[in-house]
């Protein structure tokens, strides 16, 4: 599950997927290290499409003028992407911020104050017991204001500091047509059609057990016409943060997982699946 970058020339970017190793190195599975080393790697690829559109050597802080440097290019051009959102865009420059951090103490010789401004700051937060604690973090200049607590227009909702739009029912129709076609598997089919049903993410979904569907049925259905199916800690099912959810299945798509499951072509792909691992461990 581990990222793994290549540039134009189709030579591999060694310094990002030296930081990329970094992050998960030491760290237990169960943890899912590899989940934000994609999302870092997804960000560090944004970073090296820019340069290698621009001509920008990502390596050069020679300019004297901060507009000359490469990050400083690269943060005007996610201000001139309102779309994607001021959070967004922090995220963004701060994981290529840190990644030159890497690059400057493993790699090269890299002067980290050209990268960007960035000044300590401290500040006194209160606890459940009224105990204040102190606090020193790292203030960028490469960073956008935006308003945590902004209104979001009708119809949306907030996702991250995006604005996103739910599928209309006409739109979702069309999505289910497109996913119950010939060109689709039956596996794949189900799991789209699981995110669109529940809103659960692609990790939630991809951690699904025969034993969680066949529970799923022997709970009661609710009025609704769904079954609740619980994620999270103790569960087996994966969640953002490892956070408790609880998942809302419609009956009909309930009744396909467990058709599915019990198919001969689920059973001969689980049986292939134990025999491998028998013999491997």
């Amino acid at each position: 599950n581990l990222p793994f970058l290549f540039l134009r020339s189709g030579e591999p970017w060694l310094e990002a997927n030296s930081y990329l190793i970094s992050l998960v190195k030491d760290k237990h599975a169960q943890t899912r290290p590899t989940d934000d080393a994609r999302r870092q790697a997804s960000r560090l690829l944004d970073y090296l499409i820019f340069c290698e559109n621009n001509n920008i050597d990502w390596l050069d802080f020679t300019g004297k003028r901060l507009p000359q440097r490469p990050t400083y290019k690269y943060h005007r051009y996610l201000m001139d992407m309102p779309e994607r959102g001021a959070q967004v865009a922090n995220q963004y420059t701060g994981t290529v911020y840190r990644f030159y951090k890497f690059v400057s103490q493993n790699w090269h010789n890299i002067d980290i104050s050209r990268v960007d401004t960035v000044k300590q700051i401290s500040f006194f937060v209160e606890g459940a017991y009224g105990i204040s604690k102190k606090i020193t973090v790292e203030k960028r200049s490469q960073t956008q204001a935006y308003n945590r607590s902004k209104s979001v227009p009708m119809g949306y909702v907030d996702d991250e500091g995006e604005s996103l739009r739910p599928l209309s029912n006409v739109h979702l129709a069309e999505v289910i047509a497109a996913v119950n076609s010939d060109d689709w598997s039956a596996q794949d089919r189900l799991i789209m059609l699981f995110a669109v049903m529940t809103g659960a993410r692609k990790q939630t979904i991809l951690t699904l057990r025969v034993k969680h569907v066949q529970r799923l049925m022997d709970g009661k259905l609710h009025n609704d016409g769904t079954y609740a199916l619980k994620a999270g800690p103790g569960t087996g099912v994966d969640t953002k943060n490892n956070k408790p959810q609880t998942l809302y299945v419609p009956k009909q798509l309930a009744v396909d997982l467990l058709t599915y499951i019990n198919s001969p072509h689920a059973k001969k792909r689980r049986q292939g699946f134990q025999s491998a691992y028998a013999g491997k461990y």
